[in-house]
């Protein structure tokens, strides 16, 4: 469960991988395929470029962003699957006010734990690894340029509309 969560927050965060991961998908590659390293280890990016990488992407802003969304979007689809459970249930009804409340405590009381499990910093301990095998320095560097720039903040700025 842990490993899936750690993928899901890898993945979801992973601005920059998201050209890699497309032309990756449309290649002719069965999708069980293992990714192996595709960086040799001397043009492997450093730690130090990936921690200013992250930081002019906002990484750990764009988590705690999501991290605080995630709860409101959670309650809002498990009430509308109960909605949609009850419509097709014949006779069934949809839960009391003092019901929903319920759910809704229950869902906050596990949401609050579930998004505890994996904190931003060894999330993004966890990325160098995954950034250092898929992206070269030189790509480091150049996205360090582009997100550095005004064109690049202006991106991030805009991303959440």
């Amino acid at each position: 469960m842990k490993n899936a969560s750690k993928f899901a927050a890898v993945i979801g965060l992973g601005w920059a991988l998201v050209p890699c991961t497309v032309a990756q998908a449309t290649t002719d590659q069965p999708a069980t395929q293992t990714v192996v390293a595709t960086i040799p280890q001397d043009q492997q990016p450093t730690k130090e470029q990936l921690a200013k990488l992250f930081e002019v992407m906002r990484l750990r802003q764009q988590f705690q962003n999501v991290m605080k969304a995630m709860p409101a979007m959670i309650q809002q689809q498990i009430q509308a699957q109960s909605r949609e459970m009850a419509a097709k249930i014949p006779g069934a009804n949809l839960p009391t006010p003092e019901q929903q409340a319920a759910i809704d405590k229950l869902t906050s009381k596990y949401m609050d734990k579930a998004l505890n499990i994996y904190p931003a910093d060894e999330l993004i301990e966890d990325m160098i690894g995954i950034y250092q095998r898929h992206l070269s320095s030189t790509d480091v560097d150049a996205f360090i340029a582009f997100y550095g720039s005004p064109a690049g903040q202006h991106l991030l700025d805009a991303q959440p509309a």
